[in-house]
């Protein structure tokens, strides 16, 4: 059954994504502080984007205090913004931990994966040697900001992209070798995953767009290329396509 694990990794390539653009902090920190506790809030409540671990000169850590009142103790020690990090690799310094669905033995489980690579080295090593690049390590939902400080004049970018196609209802299947007869299919079959942890994804997903519209902001479509033409018909500003 591990081998009904079509769903890869994409390291080089993001496959989609979403950007919000932020009123600029000059005027006031609020709308960077809301959104970014939004985030981790409904990332929280929705079980896609667990903010236990975020990296910044100061690190980030769950328990320690509220992402708010972290964000605002930098902003007024060190007149900067941490939102996100500018890294999305998984690792000792992030951990975003989601609760996936995926195939292991004879069951469908759900999960809390902080390495969607690691998780399929793990459920695939039949393919690590000739797939390790489909493989590469990736936090199941990746959240880019950067550290703003407080008196910058632009807007404020932050991005959130898919570097794992485990969400889609249908997928490519790099994994696979090519059948001696017949073809291989453009794509696999994917959806009893995708309908377990996808519409929590969406509603993630709708819950942050409607914040950014509310501060003032805008909500927009990632333009992405290469690979991810091959999902551009399962997903659109609102999230992806079940």
């Amino acid at each position: 059954m591990n081998e009904r694990n079509h769903w890869i990794t994409f390291v080089n390539d993001t496959i989609v994504g979403w950007v919000a653009f932020l009123p600029s902090p000059c005027d006031g920190i609020e709308a960077l502080i809301r959104f970014s506790a939004a985030v981790v809030d409904a990332g929280e409540r929705y079980a896609v984007y667990r903010a236990l671990r975020l990296p910044a000169r100061r690190t980030y850590e769950v328990g320690s205090q509220s992402f708010e009142a972290y964000l605002r103790a930098q902003a007024r020690e060190r007149k900067r913004i941490p939102i996100f990090p500018e890294d999305p690799g998984p690792g000792p310094h992030l951990w975003t931990p989601a609760r996936i669905a995926f195939y292991r033995d004879a069951s469908i489980v759900e999960e809390e994966v902080g390495d969607a690579g690691a998780l399929l080295r793990e459920l695939r090593p039949d393919r690590i040697e000739t797939c390790r690049m489909f493989m590469r390590g990736a936090s199941p939902v990746t959240v880019l900001g950067g550290s703003v400080p407080v008196d910058w004049t632009g807007e404020v970018r932050v991005q959130v992209r898919l570097d794992t196609d485990i969400w889609f209802p249908y997928v490519m299947g790099m994994l696979e070798d090519i059948p001696e007869k017949g073809n291989k299919p453009d794509l696999y079959d994917n959806c009893e995953l995708a309908e377990r942890h996808t519409p929590r994804l969406n509603a993630f997903l709708s819950e942050l767009r409607h914040v950014v519209l509310d501060l003032g902001g805008r909500w927009a479509k990632l333009d992405v290329e290469g690979v991810a033409v091959n999902y551009a018909h399962m997903w659109n500003e609102t999230g992806i396509l079940i």
